[in-house]
């Protein structure tokens, strides 16, 4: 599909994925992509796997790949496919890499108090000491 009407319903609620990206399995991925010298939207299928240049999609039993990168006879990248997944697909990711990290945020301030404390302890035995 080129029509761009089209892919930008066919969007809606999409967020393009940077890559290197951790796909959740079955998870839908749309995607742009050449195909004969023109770039074209792709509907999609089901994550699989990813295997080196290729990611892995299936649809009704049906299972295909997609480069990510294509090269020029010299190796050098002349085109990068893009893929999108659904906003809520991501955000339930994101929320609980946030959640990992609000844990790891909560460890630490409760290490800074206890360093804290510590640090006020040593120094109220230093000044008795001294004294």
């Amino acid at each position: 599909m080129n029509d761009i009407v089209k892919i930008k319903e066919e969007l809606v609620s999409h967020s393009k994925i940077e890559l290197p990206y951790t796909f959740e399995k079955e998870i839908h991925v749309k995607y742009l992509t050449l195909k004969m010298e023109d770039e074209l939207f792709y509907r999609g299928g089901k994550f699989s796997c990813q295997r080196g240049n290729n990611i892995f999609l299936t649809n009704c039993g049906r299972k295909w790949s997609v480069p990510i990168n294509y090269y020029d006879n010299n190796g050098d990248i002349i085109y990068t496919s893009t893929f999108f997944i659904k906003n809520k697909e991501r955000t339930k990711e994101c929320s609980v890499e946030n959640k990992r990290k609000d844990e790891i945020i909560m460890a630490q301030q409760d290490l800074i108090k206890k360093l804290t404390k510590k640090l006020k302890d040593l120094e109220y035995q230093l000044m008795y000491a001294d004294s």
